[in-house]
Protein backbone atom coordinates (compact mmCIF):
# COMPACT_ATOMS: atom_id res chain seq x y z
CA UNK A 1 0.00 0.00 0.00
CA UNK A 2 1.33 3.68 -1.16
CA UNK A 3 0.03 6.24 1.55
CA UNK A 4 -0.23 10.06 0.59
CA UNK A 5 0.65 9.58 -3.09
CA UNK A 6 -2.61 11.36 -4.44
CA UNK A 7 -4.33 14.44 -3.67
CA UNK A 8 -8.50 15.02 -3.05
CA UNK A 9 -8.19 16.59 -6.45
CA UNK A 10 -5.95 13.80 -8.44
CA UNK A 11 -8.67 11.70 -6.28
CA UNK A 12 -11.40 12.91 -8.04
CA UNK A 13 -10.21 13.06 -11.43
CA UNK A 14 -10.11 9.94 -13.47
CA UNK A 15 -7.68 10.39 -16.19
CA UNK A 16 -4.95 12.00 -13.36
CA UNK A 17 -5.88 8.47 -11.53
CA UNK A 18 -5.36 6.39 -15.07
CA UNK A 19 -2.07 8.76 -15.40
CA UNK A 20 -0.95 7.95 -12.10
CA UNK A 21 -1.62 3.95 -11.90
CA UNK A 22 -0.17 3.67 -14.90
CA UNK A 23 3.04 5.43 -14.23
CA UNK A 24 3.33 4.00 -10.38
CA UNK A 25 2.96 0.41 -12.59
CA UNK A 26 5.68 1.10 -14.79
CA UNK A 27 8.13 2.59 -12.22
CA UNK A 28 7.72 -0.53 -9.76
CA UNK A 29 7.65 -3.18 -12.89
CA UNK A 30 11.30 -1.53 -13.48
CA UNK A 31 12.58 -0.91 -10.48
CA UNK A 32 10.76 -3.94 -8.11
CA UNK A 33 9.66 -6.65 -9.60
CA UNK A 34 6.00 -7.67 -11.62
CA UNK A 35 2.88 -5.87 -10.53
CA UNK A 36 -0.13 -8.46 -11.03
CA UNK A 37 -2.80 -5.29 -9.99
CA UNK A 38 -2.89 -1.98 -8.81
CA UNK A 39 -6.21 -0.53 -7.12
CA UNK A 40 -6.68 3.64 -6.76
CA UNK A 41 -9.45 3.68 -3.42
CA UNK A 42 -11.28 6.70 -4.39
CA UNK A 43 -14.01 8.33 -2.51
CA UNK A 44 -17.66 7.91 -3.17
CA UNK A 45 -17.95 4.27 -4.12
CA UNK A 46 -20.68 2.39 -1.60
CA UNK A 47 -19.14 -0.17 1.05
CA UNK A 48 -15.98 1.99 0.04
CA UNK A 49 -14.16 2.40 4.13
CA UNK A 50 -12.83 6.21 4.27
CA UNK A 51 -9.75 4.89 5.65
CA UNK A 52 -8.62 3.54 3.05
CA UNK A 53 -9.28 6.42 0.53
CA UNK A 54 -6.48 8.11 -1.33
CA UNK A 55 -4.81 5.01 -0.67
CA UNK A 56 -2.61 2.84 -3.56
CA UNK A 57 -3.16 -0.93 -3.19
CA UNK A 58 -0.32 -2.49 -5.89
CA UNK A 59 -0.02 -6.12 -5.84
CA UNK A 60 3.15 -8.01 -6.74
CA UNK A 61 3.60 -11.35 -8.19
CA UNK A 62 5.96 -12.31 -5.57
CA UNK A 63 7.20 -11.52 -2.10
CA UNK A 64 10.70 -10.46 -2.81
CA UNK A 65 9.24 -7.84 -4.73
CA UNK A 66 6.73 -6.52 -3.05
CA UNK A 67 9.55 -5.73 0.08
CA UNK A 68 11.84 -4.37 -2.42
CA UNK A 69 8.82 -1.52 -3.83
CA UNK A 70 8.05 -1.21 -0.20
CA UNK A 71 11.54 -0.17 1.29
CA UNK A 72 12.56 1.46 -2.37
CA UNK A 73 9.34 3.78 -2.04
CA UNK A 74 8.67 4.56 1.72
CA UNK A 75 9.57 8.36 1.91
CA UNK A 76 10.08 9.25 -1.48
CA UNK A 77 8.84 12.76 -2.48
CA UNK A 78 5.94 12.46 -4.98
CA UNK A 79 4.75 16.13 -6.18
CA UNK A 80 5.65 17.65 -2.94
CA UNK A 81 3.77 14.74 -0.92
CA UNK A 82 6.37 12.05 1.11
CA UNK A 83 4.73 8.96 0.77
CA UNK A 84 4.86 6.03 2.73
CA UNK A 85 4.53 2.42 2.50
CA UNK A 86 3.06 -0.49 4.09
CA UNK A 87 1.72 -3.96 3.72
CA UNK A 88 -1.75 -4.92 3.35
CA UNK A 89 -3.47 -8.92 3.40
CA UNK A 90 -4.37 -9.94 0.27
CA UNK A 91 -8.35 -10.13 1.33
CA UNK A 92 -8.17 -6.21 1.28
CA UNK A 93 -6.98 -6.28 -1.98
CA UNK A 94 -9.09 -8.78 -3.60
CA UNK A 95 -12.28 -6.67 -1.23
CA UNK A 96 -10.85 -3.42 -3.80
CA UNK A 97 -10.70 -5.49 -6.46
CA UNK A 98 -14.42 -5.39 -5.98
CA UNK A 99 -15.26 -2.57 -5.23
CA UNK A 100 -13.30 -1.31 -8.66
CA UNK A 101 -13.79 -3.69 -11.26
CA UNK A 102 -12.46 -1.29 -13.74
CA UNK A 103 -9.54 -0.55 -12.39
CA UNK A 104 -8.65 -4.32 -11.39
CA UNK A 105 -9.46 -5.62 -15.48
CA UNK A 106 -6.15 -5.10 -16.84
CA UNK A 107 -2.63 -3.60 -16.62
CA UNK A 108 -0.69 -1.44 -19.39
CA UNK A 109 1.33 -3.85 -21.23
CA UNK A 110 5.03 -4.13 -19.55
Amino acid sequence: VIKNMLSDAELGDDAECREIAEDTVDKCQADFGKVSGIVIARPGREGMHEGLVGKVFVEFEDVEAAKKAAVGLNHVRFDDRTVETAFEMPQAFNALKRLFPEQAQGLPPA
